[in-house]
C-alpha cells in the first residue's frame, strides 16, 4: 500500500543556543553539510585500493533571512564578536533534530542590499562538530 506524507515547512527550524531563528526568506531558507567525504580511495600502480578515513568532523550552516528578521543583528554580533555557540536543524517532518554541532561561529556579515522590496540576508556559520542523526 502507498504511504501518504505531508510537509509543513513552520516544521523545519534552525535554532541556536535554545531559541528558533525567524524571519526566514522564502525557499530554500536553511542548509546544511558536511564539509568533506568520510573517506578518499587511493588506487594503487598494480590495482591495489585503500580507502583513506577522513577524521574531518566539520561541517556548516546557512541560512537566509529577510534583511527585517530580529536575527540578523544577532548573528552580525556575533561574527564581529567572534562567538561560538550551538546550532541544531530540527525538522519535525522527518522526525526531529537533523544535523547539529555544539562549536559553530558565524564567518562573516552578511551581504547587504536595499531596493524596493525587502531583501534577504545570507549567514555562514563554520561548524567545528558537525553531526547529522
Amino acid at each position: 500500500m502507498a504511504e501518504f506524507n505531508t510537509y509543513n515547512s513552520n516544521d523545519a527550524n534552525l535554532a541556536t543556543g535554545g531559541l528558533i531563528v525567524t524571519g526566514l526568506v522564502e525557499g530554500d531558507a536553511i542548509e546544511c553539510g558536511q564539509n568533506e567525504e568520510f573517506f578518499t580511495t587511493t588506487v594503487g600502480l598494480q590495482g591495489d585500493v585503500v580507502d583513506n578515513e577522513s577524521n574531518n568532523q566539520t561541517g556548516y550552516f546557512k541560512v537566509k533571512l529577510l534583511a527585517t528578521s530580529p536575527w540578523c543583528a544577532i548573528l552580525e554580533k556575533r561574527a564581529r564578536e567572534g562567538s561560538y555557540d550551538s546550532y541544531q536543524v530540527i525538522d519535525l517532518n522527518t522526525g526531529g533534530i537533523n544535523a547539529s554541532c555544539t562549536r559553530g561561529r558565524v564567518k562573516k556579515t552578511a551581504d547587504k542590499k536595499w531596493g524596493k522590496e525587502v531583501s534577504e540576508r545570507e549567514y555562514e556559520i563554520a561548524a567545528q562538530d558537525y553531526k547529522t542523526a
